[in-house]
């Protein structure tokens, strides 16, 4: 049988912007949360450099309301791009736009998050997948609602070059943790995802036999 790529999986939380975990001032926390994303960033070149898919899920507390991942200057992308963010970007230019049922934009980690993304060659799939073509809310509280746990991984892992979603690639958030019938104990503010994706060959390599 083929041998499958492996698929690397960061479980990240990122705790609230005004955390006192994060720092007193706004500069603090600003390079706690660079931190944080320079952070995931070398998990996803080690990913790349070992050939593996690369997935990124949690809390994220981060709400992008309607900002797509390759729309921002900050990118620091200069001059011709690279073969494998160029391949990229044409994909991302023809998969769906990502719904979000979540308008809101945090000003400072909404940006960051969708900058890291778009920098390391990652989708966001709430919103986009078949499960999740609304992109459904993930907190419910009673001062009010946000979508701030996601799923995000290299965009070829679900899509094909042509924007075409590959087969098994799926993304559900389970209302049903906020049914107001539930118990308090029983009941959840922040609601599970599951998140399915068929497992891609590896690329074939040719291999000189011995002399």
């Amino acid at each position: 049988p083929p041998a499958c790529r492996p698929v690397h999986i960061a479980i990240c939380y990122l705790p609230p912007g005004g955390s006192a975990v994060l720092g007193g001032d706004t500069a603090s926390r600003t390079e706690s949360l660079r931190g944080c994303l320079d952070s995931l960033t070398d998990l996803r070149s080690a990913a790349s450099r070992a050939g593996a898919d690369f997935v990124l899920t949690g809390d994220l507390n981060s709400r992008t309301g309607q900002l797509t991942e390759i729309d921002r200057p900050s990118q620091g992308w200069e001059g011709d791009l690279p073969d494998e963010l160029l391949t990229y970007t044409n994909t991302m230019q023809l998969i769906p736009p990502r719904a979000n049922t979540d308008t809101f934009t945090d000003p400072r980690r909404g940006p960051a998050l969708t900058d890291f993304c778009g920098s390391n060659g990652l989708a966001i799939m709430n919103g986009r997948l078949p499960g999740d073509e609304d992109g459904m809310l993930t907190f419910h509280s009673q001062t009010g609602c946000s979508a701030v746990d996601y799923f995000i991984a290299n965009v070829d892992l679900c899509y094909t070059p042509l924007g075409r979603v590959r087969f098994g690639s799926t993304l559900t958030v389970l209302t049903d943790a906020f049914n107001e019938k539930a118990t308090a104990r029983s009941c959840f503010d922040h609601a599970p995802l599951l998140f399915s994706f068929a497992a891609r060959e590896t690329d074939r390599v040719q291999v000189a036999p011995p002399s």
